[in-house]
């Protein structure tokens, strides 16, 4: 299914789309966001959901599978708002990480809290090592079919088969799993504030003190340490 949905995303691109003129890609950012400095961070981000949420449908938990719906649903809603005028480009990049965020919120909240017996220990680890995996650099190497059906068999046959017991066996209890996991999610999320807080009108520098950033485009951003 996901190696069939990337082949017909490619097709349709190169029919009727555009490489370089993508959806959120042709978004306006707004005005506080840096050009140079904090717009390919944000891209950046942006990109590493778009990765984690297709690594999420190759997990065994239906709850990680529909974690990213929020954000692919509120995507075309927002379009199709700025479109018609009801919403700015702005607004729409602002709804977006949010949706993104909370879909990683979602997935910590059921890795730390599962609430029954089908998420263990090991499809936690699972979870966290399919969307942690670096499909971003193999798509520099490689054609995305190539990068997702490599992520398949990882999934699917090379974990499973190869990796669980050895990485199962670094973390000894349920406890220790959990607290991996919390540290994981810490990291995670406050990674993406950081990454998103430009397009709030916030740059975030830790362990630094000085007076709001002006970007080139000449809006004055807080600064938060």
């Amino acid at each position: 299914v996901v190696c069939g949905t990337v082949k017909a995303a490619s097709i349709i691109t190169d029919k009727w789309g555009n490489r370089e003129k993508r959806t959120t890609n042709a978004m306006p950012y707004p005005s506080t966001v840096d050009d140079e400095t904090e717009r390919p961070v944000i891209k950046k981000q942006y990109m590493l959901s778009q990765f984690g949420a297709t690594a999420s449908c190759l997990l065994p938990d239906a709850t990680v599978n529909f974690a990213p719906l929020l954000a692919i649903q509120m995507a075309p809603l927002m379009m199709t708002l700025v479109r018609k005028g009801k919403v700015t480009s702005a607004d729409y990049h602002r709804v977006y990480a949010i949706c993104l965020y909370l879909g990683y919120v979602m997935v910590f909240f059921r890795l730390l809290y599962p609430g029954d017996y089908i998420l263990t220990k090991s499809v936690g680890l699972r979870s966290i090592f399919m969307i942690a995996f670096p499909s971003s650099k193999l798509r520099q190497l490689m054609p995305a079919m190539y990068v997702w059906a490599f992520n398949t068999l990882l999934s699917t046959i090379i974990y499973p088969l190869v990796l669980q017991n050895a990485i199962d066996a670094m973390v000894y209890t349920d406890q220790a799993a959990k607290l991996f996991f919390f540290f994981v999610a810490i990291g995670a999320t406050l990674r993406q504030i950081v990454s998103y807080a430009p397009l709030f009108g916030y740059t975030i520098r830790f362990g630094t003190v000085g007076p709001p950033t002006k970007p080139k485009n000449g809006v004055t951003t807080k600064k938060v340490d």
